[in-house]
């Protein structure tokens, strides 16, 4: 394992590291809204669909942004997502989100937002993939676009797994603690 592990440190020393230097990212919005939520401890909600690739600041500071663009309570019309596929060749669009407009907007008794959960578990949430929030969901849109969980439904399989995962998090951790423990114990013995 001590072989593995240096291994792992020389290959990552000497690796070609020039894609991360001439990336065009600049994390400057992304830092100002982290500020700006520590500062006021008021996360913006989600209030309208946007194409729109720059904000102005309170200061009057004009920055370029994409998803980041939710600092100002912007959702992307063409968000970043890896779910989609990098091209967002799985993206399942259904009726397009109209741009410019408020995400509580009802229209034909949908609002103007697409329900994550359809994507995820469709056939548990009766709906299919691209499904906005209709209008019997309005508690659970303004909890989405407020950042707060909301309740959906999910397989069995889901349940068991997330349970699963939980269970393996303690032992993993219950592990680490003996192991710590023992490790202080046999060192305390071993002094004279």
């Amino acid at each position: 394992v001590p072989g593995l592990i240096l291994l792992l440190l020389f290959v990552k020393a000497y690796e070609d590291k020039t894609y991360y230097a001439e990336q065009g990212y600049n994390p400057q919005l992304a830092v100002y809204a982290h500020q700006q939520v520590k500062q006021t401890n008021d996360v913006p909600a989600i209030t309208e669909i946007s194409s729109v690739r720059s904000g102005t600041t309170d200061e009057g500071v004009r920055m370029n942004g994409g998803d980041e663009m939710m600092a100002f309570g912007l959702s992307q019309i063409n968000c970043t997502e890896s779910l989609f596929g990098y091209r967002h060749e799985e993206f399942k669009q259904k009726e397009l989100l109209k741009v410019g407009q408020p995400v509580i907007q009802l229209t034909d008794d949908r609002f103007n937002m697409k329900n994550p959960a359809c994507y995820v578990f469709p056939d548990e949430n009766n709906c299919v993939p691209g499904d906005h929030f209709r209008a019997d969901q309005k508690e659970e849109l303004l909890s989405f676009i407020s950042y707060k969980g909301y309740e959906f439904n999910m397989p069995k399989t889901q349940y068991i797994s997330n349970w699963i995962s939980l269970i393996t998090i303690l032992m993993c951790s219950g592990f680490l603690i003996v192991c710590f423990l023992q490790a202080i114990f046999s060192s305390y013995r071993q002094q004279p």
